[in-house]
Formats: structure tokens, C-alpha cells, sequence
């Protein structure tokens, strides 16, 4: 890259460096750039995981929410507990027998620390294998007739009361 030497001055001058740089970049092979996205050999982001396996994503709500009540409970950031990451993959590929020892294993190969697993390991355990009972959603229909029967109990409470 050949600039005039009247443009060439104080300000311009370390814009050089750069200006050569993407240059040089601009010129390599396809081949030895850079990939432009890496692959992940984690879980799908969680709020993928209802499309994508709605068992583990049911898994996942339950123990973050035990996690968050331990941690409220003593005042401390739910992340200390155990890291996001390490929850993630532990529920979205639960160990073959998700025993407490085998919960157990998996943490502490991820590298979790000892006091970590001791909290989070029970909470996981159950999570896989005593999940908690969904939460039905009020459809359109449901919420109709609830506001429908709301209307006749109280008008006949005004009438009769």
C-alpha cells in the first residue's frame, strides 16, 4: 500500500500499521483464515432446549430453581454454587445411570470443586430422576371457561347473597 507523502502526517501515520495488516489479510488463501463460527461440543443454548428435548429443558428448570432457592437462602450468587456451563451439560447428557455417585463423577471431571458437587449433585440427581410435575399452561378454552364460571358465581352471589 504506497500513500502520498503529503498525506502522510501525525494522524494518518498510525493508521499505517492497520491499513497494511487488512491489506496482508485481504490477500491470504480462503484456506488459512480463520473459521468464522466455532463449534461448540457443549448443549444447544437453554432457551433452545423445550424445542429440542423438553425433558431435559423441564430438567434444567427444576434445578436451577432449587440452586436459586439454596443460594437465596444464604445470600450468595447462584453461579458460586456451580458453574452455568457444568449444570448445562450435566443435564443435557445426564451420566447413562444418573446415580448420585455417578452425578458425581461427571462434576468433578468438568471440574467442579468437591463443595460444589456436594450442593448441586443431590439437585441434579433428583432433577433427572424425580423431575417435579409440569405446569400446565392455561389455554385460551380453559381461561375462558374459568372467566365464564367467575362471571356466573359472582352475579349469582349478588342475586342470592
Amino acid at each position: 500500500v504506497e500513500f502520498e507523502p503529503a498525506i502522510v502526517g501525525r494522524v494518518v501515520a498510525p493508521e499505517l500499521g492497520r491499513v497494511a495488516a487488512l491489506e496482508r489479510a485481504r490477500q491470504l488463501p480462503e484456506v488459512d483464515l480463520p473459521a468464522l463460527t466455532v463449534h461448540s461440543d457443549g448443549p444447544p443454548p437453554a432457551r433452545a432446549w423445550a424445542d429440542r428435548d423438553p425433558v431435559a429443558a423441564a430438567r434444567l428448570v427444576q434445578a436451577r430453581a432449587a440452586l436459586g432457592e439454596f443460594a437465596q437462602a444464604r445470600n450468595i450468587p447462584v453461579e458460586n454454587l456451580l458453574s452455568p456451563d457444568f449444570l448445562r451439560r450435566t443435564l443435557w447428557t445426564p451420566p447413562v445411570e444418573p446415580t448420585l455417585e455417578a452425578i458425581y463423577e461427571a462434576l468433578l471431571k468438568l471440574g467442579a470443586r468437591r463443595w460444589q458437587i456436594d450442593i448441586a449433585a443431590p439437585v441434579i440427581e433428583e432433577a433427572i430422576n424425580r423431575p417435579a410435575a409440569p405446569r400446565l399452561e392455561p389455554t385460551a378454552e380453559t381461561a375462558t371457561k374459568v372467566a365464564a364460571q367467575t362471571a356466573v358465581g359472582v352475579s349469582s352471589e349478588v342475586t342470592h347473597g
